[in-house]
């Protein structure tokens, strides 16, 4: 997963940020604006995929956040709150390629696919 075990690209985002911030000792280095960019389109266009941007005939993922979330609260500019504050746990929905994949927070069939994956490392750490 480009997010670690974690799977939690937007706390990944967050520390790229942080990290990137510290080692310039500039805290405007790398806006969120440009980390969102690397996460979304950017990456994208780098593996030219078609997908990236929410535009009519491509294949856009999108995540629905929950402004009311404890994380999300007060929202003064939502791209920096959602990097920086909200992380993974604000985001209530998820739709992959126009597919509802998580519900309220929920995976469908997440024990068939934790199933799946624990026999896959098991296969793995025999090789």
């Amino acid at each position: 997963a480009a997010s670690n075990n974690s799977l939690d690209l937007l706390g990944d985002l967050k520390i790229a940020g942080l990290l990137q911030k510290q080692h310039y000792g500039d805290a405007r280095r790398l806006p969120v604006g440009e980390l969102l960019g690397a996460a979304t389109a950017a990456g994208h266009d780098f593996f030219g995929t078609g997908a990236g941007r929410v535009v009519e005939g491509a294949v856009a993922d999108l995540i629905l956040v929950d402004l009311d979330h404890p994380s999300m609260v007060p929202c003064h500019e939502l791209s920096s709150n959602l990097v920086y504050a909200g992380g993974a746990g604000a985001i209530r929905h998820v739709l992959c390629a126009g597919r509802l994949v998580v519900r309220d927070r929920s995976v469908a069939g997440s024990a068939e696919i934790l199933r799946e994956a624990r026999a896959r490392a098991a296969g793995l750490a025999r090789l």
